[in-house]
């Protein structure tokens, strides 16, 4: 499997876990559109979010143009006797971001979220730490601080909302009825304010 799939030239990075522990090997991206995980963690988030957009400013983002990548090769690399490794990965990831400035990073997982973090120097937190409700009060901390132009990264849920769904939604949810729908209205809301920011302009459609 590739480690990314697109130009890190694009305003709108997804930043997952790690590949796939099975179908790895048949697999030839990072949220490779085969493989269901994508659907369960992106697809509804990104429907609700082209719903608003054109809903509110009768157009569409294009994630086809976002550049995605898996914070590590494998998941091997979180476990503590590869601490070097993620170190090394975490420091080319914050290269990568200093040098092509992403509007907007957003990350799957406790894991690729801590890494996020981590990689622009914000102080070192277990993995474990980022419980659902912690990732929810994150968001919508994180969100305030995008709109005021302070910020890059947003946490979203990895694959935890398809096994423990009846458990995410009311726990991540802001005021709205689900989850889906929470992070799907706010993303929208926060693209329809840079719709004529040319940063964005080639992911419009």
């Amino acid at each position: 499997m590739n480690r990314d799939n697109g130009r890190p030239t694009s305003a709108i990075w997804l930043l997952a876990d790690s590949p796939p522990l099975v179908h790895a090997d048949k697999l030839d991206d990072p949220l490779d559109w085969r493989f269901p995980t994508r659907h369960n963690i992106w697809t509804p988030i990104e429907t609700i979010m082209n719903r608003e957009l054109f809903r509110l400013q009768k157009a569409r983002i294009d994630d086809r143009n976002f550049f995605i990548r898996n914070a590590v090769e494998s998941p091997e690399n979180w476990k503590p006797k590869h601490k070097d490794i993620l170190a090394a990965d975490i420091a080319d990831f914050k290269r990568c971001v200093e040098v092509h400035q992403p509007f907007l990073i957003l990350t799957f997982g406790q894991r690729a979220f801590e890494f996020a973090c981590r990689s622009q120097g914000e102080s070192v937190q277990s993995f474990e730490s980022w419980d659902i409700p912690n990732l929810s009060r994150e968001f919508d901390k994180r969100l305030s601080l995008i709109r005021e132009g302070k910020g890059i990264l947003l946490p979203l849920l990895h694959a935890i909302i398809a096994r423990q769904f009846a458990k995410c939604h009311p726990a991540f949810k802001g005021d709205r009825a689900n989850y889906y729908e929470h992070v799907g209205c706010a993303l929208a809301t926060i693209l329809q304010g840079q719709f004529g920011n040319e940063r964005l302009s080639e992911l419009w459609m």
